[in-house]
């Protein structure tokens, strides 16, 4: 329903696990494309923690070996994920908060900033691409 390509997910997966920032996959299981990982035992992190800056340089580390990750089948943007996961909800009647087309607009302005100047993509992550919407 949300549109998912789990070999895309799959191979992603596998390339996060290797550089250690994902747990290694113990089996895909095909054709329902179920991922089956090794568990981490662990905690969700507190906002409070989170915007510590110690923590923040930790998770800037991570996103720097993501960006470097080698290439991956497909392709992701975030923002046409928005529109794409907005249309399946207004198809099943969800309610939206009240802000919410202010918060589409500010995903608009962004979307506008990156295409200015845009990048390569990394590693398959399309930053400029054709709204949906």
């Amino acid at each position: 329903m949300l549109g998912i390509d789990r070999h895309n997910e799959h191979a992603a997966h596998q390339a996060a696990a290797a550089l250690g920032i994902a747990p290694e996959i113990l089996y895909f299981i095909e054709p329902e494309g179920y991922l089956v990982s090794r568990f981490i035992s662990g905690k969700p992190i507190p906002p409070e923690e989170m915007a510590q800056p110690e923590r923040i340089q930790q998770m800037g580390a991570v996103l720097r070996q993501v960006h470097t990750m080698p290439a991956i089948p497909g392709t992701f943007s975030p923002f046409r994920v928005v529109e794409d996961y907005t249309q399946t909800a207004q198809r099943y009647n969800v309610a939206f908060p009240d802000n919410f087309d202010w918060l589409l607009a500010r995903m608009r302005d962004i979307e506008a900033a990156f295409c200015k100047t845009p990048s390569p993509p990394a590693p398959a992550i399309t930053i400029c691409s054709t709204p949906t919407f």
